[in-house]
């Protein structure tokens, strides 16, 4: 029902019939000064539930001016009373759906636990808006929008099972995946290794001769090379793009080489030696997966796994859902 008033009818150019409604007058200002404050809240409370995603706004805004009005249920005359001030489920379910994305968002940059709790009372809400919607689309007697109810409550379903996704990640060592791998995997073995290589050498340079100086000069090379690649991975790891993926590709591959080069000298050494060399050779060659593993990962999307999820499925999937819920008119 339209509850516009001209300003012909509402303030008459008569002047005695101005005076003559004189006592009407504090009441339709009162109520139009109440509308316009509620219009007015209405408007800030959306404006500020959306603002980190201003470019899904007018998406989200047309879903919501489209969406279906649920026919209103038999009941007591409370929830008939109640019903009359409900927000229709389709446009719930728009502005519920942006805010479990704000939360979310909220939650995946601090880590805090009142924004997870956020973003768990609005992903129930909107299961909740999902079966109100459900229960409304009984009274639907078009069965196009039944057909697109049943794709639109998978879209629902997928972009919270997503989001789902998510929270499990924040916190834990999945979230950085390469970060994981190097504190797991890489970090004890490049320890392990250079260790490894400083006692050879010491013990050849205790009684250094001419046929292995070639392997000591590998194993000093060698110890120097892990150094590098240690100190350098630390800070490809805590800096990423400051430091060139290409030179830590470049100090990798000195490393093995050199590795190589002392397996050359094998027949040099004595058998205690060579187990050694066979051993360091070992452990540099089981590095290299894992290294450029966490070097690919430093310059791809998922290095923050969480932050993937978000932009690549979490998102995409909300546009889903805003698309399907315009179907649903």
């Amino acid at each position: 029902m339209d509850y516009e008033i001209s300003p012909d009818s509402a303030w008459p150019a008569d002047v005695e019939q101005t005076k003559e409604r004189g006592r009407e007058l504090p009441s339709l200002l009162v109520l139009g000064l109440v509308t316009l404050a509620i219009v007015t809240i209405g408007v800030m409370t959306l404006s500020v539930a959306s603002a980190p995603f201003t470019d899904l706004l007018p998406i989200t805004r047309a879903s919501a001016s489209v969406a279906p009005h649920a026919a209103p249920a038999a009941g007591t005359r409370a929830q008939e009373h109640r019903a009359t001030f409900d927000v229709p489920p389709g446009y719930a379910i728009a502005i519920v759906s942006e805010a479990t994305l704000t939360g979310l968002r909220s939650y995946m940059l601090t880590g805090d636990d009142e924004f997870r709790a956020g973003w768990t009372k609005t992903a129930t809400q909107l299961r909740d808006e999902m079966n109100r919607l459900r229960d409304a689309s009984t009274g639907w007697s078009d069965g196009r929008r039944l057909r697109h109810l049943v794709q639109f409550e998978k879209q629902v379903s997928g972009m919270l099972d997503e989001q789902d996704v998510i929270v499990s990640l924040v916190g834990s060592p999945n979230r950085f995946p390469g970060v994981r791998l190097y504190n797991e995997d890489v970090a004890p073995q490049l320890a392990q290794t250079e260790e490894l290589c400083a006692a050879l050498l010491a013990t050849l340079l205790e009684r250094p001769t001419e046929k292995n100086a070639a392997t000591i000069d590998a194993l000093a090379r060698l110890r120097a090379a892990l150094r590098q690649v240690s100190e350098g991975l630390t800070g490809f790891v805590q800096l990423g793009t400051s430091i060139v993926r290409e030179d830590m590709a470049g100090r990798v591959v000195e490393m093995e080489e050199i590795a190589t080069v002392l397996s050359g000298e094998l027949r040099h050494l004595p058998p205690v030696d060579a187990d050694a060399v066979r051993q360091l050779h070992a452990a540099v060659g089981a590095m290299t997966g894992p290294l450029d593993k966490i070097m690919a990962l430093r310059a791809a999307p998922q290095w923050d796994y969480a932050r993937f999820v978000f932009d690549e499925k979490v998102l995409p999937r909300y546009r889903d859902v805003l698309a399907e819920l315009k179907q649903l008119d």
